[in-house]
């Protein structure tokens, strides 16, 4: 049987890097050799190798460490150096091979005389159990080597180690971001065969910070040009590219996409007219073949570069991108807005007191924006206030305003036009602010579960974590103010949202109404009571659960099931008690309360639920943020917390030990839940030192002037 010899490359893995050498551990193979290169790791990944080694016995460890960092060819040269085996694996500390993988690839090694063999990589959180999936293996030879080019790593490929030798194959030291690239292209000059198992044995680790700590393929290309043009310059000067006209071809092509995509784009205007000799340099050396291939507008803007007219180039590619964002919106409705609303709209003149505002991307009206747009009626009624709704039409809203529908070409032109947003979720992604629109963003709770940047791993569907964290990242850019509810918040956003701009450390203004005598009268809430068809003489529960990551229906659309047994609650205290059921806006089942009716009260389409915190007399919620601004009426609070350990463990993680700080108890069952429910006062009081200690933590700056507090610092500044 084949050796094996895997060699892993590590700089600053810790969280990741136990789980890559359990894969290696866990291999039914045993003629297999471990060669770990730890690059200068600067936190705690080489005590957690060395740990990991001892704890899972694993033999025949070579273990070469770095003092200092140096970049990735070093260190995949230093496990070169180390191999013992047939055939060498590279693998990369922050990713892992699937159970049994060296013994699929040990049978294909004993059937091919292919010196490299590849495998399908996966990414990490689309894994897919190998008995799932139907075995098939390739050979691919002359021009179907471009399959194994296109790769543009060594993770993941297995190289004949007397192949290596023959050849004096190595990585090029100085190369740091296409080190992988130039040895891809050294072997395949001389590989006459590459060999695929078409089975995803690699599985390729999420980059969970790709704004702190990005992976090398993911970094700015504005860190990598100088590389890039030197790198390809160097391989297409190198004769042995005639011998290999499919090589060759590949690597024109190669250059034109990262010409158009990255050098001439309207985003790196300053990076190209910077690079505009040495990119044309690099143009001579692609064949008028491969150029004749692009478009009639891709083939114009080369032939200005060419020709060494800077300010030509500039301009064509402005009509080459303009070309392409209407081509781009004749397949979208949104993105035809966004094109018209670029073109036309960002060409008028800013309305300086025009004011769009949306809650919960246009579901309802209420939350902070509802309280700001109040305010502002009430301190100045000469702004322009546009409400932007899904159904505007269902809508019936106080003061002198302009209801627009979300996402229709008046959507676009409005937020085109004002000078100011105020929203309390992520704006459409395709709605561009303008350099001078004012972005108040009011985000929508005291965080309990990990946000954004702080989340390690993202489990929500239709997304990667890289994917989930750059758009969160380019969204927040984007803000010019944010408000926090309390202190604890604010480091929290600064680091979750990576704000760099003007926090509002001023409390929540939708929780000034808890401050205003006339809201909280009995009067007013009485009020309240009958527009909701609530007898006045029953207490309120208030059922208000957040929704899980894991559980949905599709992207945005999620899954959730009532577990208390509100047929058993019914039976107990009817005579004393209703139960309003608020869901989360992300939630999309349609709640079936047949036979519960003057008993249970489906509010989830309710638009302020604020007012329902006025009415209930007991909050019953599980990890939602509500409990923060309930907190401020002093009332009592019941946890309903039966997936509590998936939730904190698994899904999102806590900032807070929950337990410990919680102001009501933490209940597993629906019966347990029931019987605080009976014994509220008691349950009330026992919480009551909790809940001031609580609310002195997290409450501390709502006082009733949030809202003024922010027309007081945005729109009179």
């Amino acid at each position: 049987m084949v050796k094996f010899s895997v060699i892993v490359t590590v700089y600053n893995k810790q969280d990741y890097i136990e789980r890559c050498l359990i894969s290696y551990a866990k291999q039914d193979y045993k003629h297999k050799q471990l060669i770990i290169v730890d690059n200068g790791s600067t936190d705690d990944s080489l005590r957690i190798i060395k740990e990991t080694i001892q704890t899972h016995e694993i033999h025949d460890v070579a273990l070469v460490t770095c003092d200092v960092s140096k970049n990735v060819s070093v260190s995949r040269n230093a496990g070169l150096e180390k191999v013992t085996g047939d055939w060498c694996l590279f693998l990369d500390g922050d990713d892992y091979i699937q159970e049994h993988a060296l013994r699929l690839w040990g049978v294909l090694a004993e059937m091919t005389d292919s010196p490299i063999m590849m495998s399908r990589m996966q990414k990490s959180h689309n894994v897919k159990p190998l008995e799932e999936l139907n075995l098939r293996t390739s050979r691919w030879t002359a021009e179907n080597l471009v399959k194994a080019m296109k790769r543009h790593s060594v993770a993941g490929v297995l190289y004949r180690k007397d192949f290596i030798d023959c050849f004096e194959l190595s990585f090029k030291e100085s190369r740091h971001y296409y080190a992988d690239d130039g040895f891809t292209i050294d072997a395949l000059k001389v590989a006459s065969q590459v060999s695929y198992i078409n089975l995803p044995l690699y599985i390729k680790g999420e980059c969970y910070d790709p704004i702190q700590q990005p992976s090398l393929n993911i970094e700015p290309f504005s860190n990598k040009i100088e590389e890039w043009l030197r790198f390809f310059k160097q391989v297409m000067e190198d004769g042995c590219l005639e011998k290999n006209g499919w090589l060759r071809t590949e690597l024109e092509e190669w250059f034109l996409k990262v010409y158009f995509q990255e050098l001439a784009d309207y985003r790196n205007h300053v990076l190209f007219k910077q690079y505009f000799t040495q990119i044309q340099s690099g143009l001579a050396l692609v064949r008028e073949d491969t150029i004749r291939k692009r478009g009639w507008l891709g083939r114009k803007q080369i032939a200005t570069h060419l020709k060494g007219s800077q300010a030509s180039a500039c301009k064509w590619i402005d009509r080459r991108l303009n070309a392409n964002q209407w081509r781009n919106g004749f397949k979208s409705r949104t993105k035809l807005y966004q094109q018209i609303s670029r073109v036309w709209f960002h060409r008028r003149p800013l309305k300086k007191k025009r004011v769009l505002f949306e809650s919960f991307g246009g579901k309802t009206y209420a939350c902070n924006p509802r309280y700001i747009y109040e305010e502002l009626q009430k301190n100045d009624d000469s702004y322009e206030c546009i409400w932007a709704f899904n159904q505007p039409k269902d809508k019936d809203i106080p003061g002198k305003h302009r209801k627009v529908k979300r996402l229709s070409l008046k959507y676009y032109y409005y937020a085109a036009t004002s000078q100011y947003w105020v929203m309390n979720a992520r704006k459409e992604k395709t709605l561009d602010k303008r350099a001078d629109t004012i972005y108040v963003q009011t985000w929508h709770g005291t965080p309990l579960k990990r946000l954004a940047a702080d989340m390690k791993e993202v489990k929500m569907p239709g997304t990667s974590t890289t994917a989930y964290k750059r758009n969160f990242y380019e969204e927040t850019q984007s803000w010019d103010y944010l408000i926090s509810p309390n202190m604890y918040s604010s480091k929290i956003f600064r680091r979750a949202f990576n704000f760099t701009k003007e926090m509002l450390d001023i409390g929540y203004p939708r929780n000034d109404l808890f401050y205003d005598p006339a809201k909280t009268d009995m009067s007013n809430i009485q009020r309240l009571k009958q527009r909701l068809n609530i007898p006045s003489n029953k207490k309120v529960v208030l059922y208000a659960p957040t929704w899980r990551d894991d559980e949905f229906y599709a992207r945005g659309r999620y899954k959730f099931e009532v577990k208390l047994d509100l047929r058993e609650m019914q039976a107990r205290f009817a005579d004393e008690y209703v139960v309003l059921l608020r869901m989360h806006y992300l939630i999309a089942d349609n709640l079936d309360v047949d036979g519960l009716e003057g008993f249970v009260y489906n509010v989830s389409d309710y638009d302020d639920i604020a007012e329902l915190y006025l009415i209930s007399d007991v909050l019953i919620t599980d990890y939602s943020s509500v409990f923060f601004d309930y907190a401020n009426l002093k009332r009592p609070i019941v946890f309903y917390t039966y997936d509590l350990d998936k939730y904190r463990d698994d899904l999102r993680g806590f900032y807070i030990d929950f337990a410990a700080e919680a102001p009501g108890p933490l209940l597993e069952t629906s019966e347990q839940v029931m019987d605080a429910l009976e014994n509220i006062e008691s349950v009330s009081a026992e919480f009551e030192q909790k809940r001031d200690d609580f609310y002195n933590q997290y409450c501390h700056l709502d006082n009733g002037q949030a809202s003024r507090h922010v027309v007081e610092r945005v729109f009179k500044k």
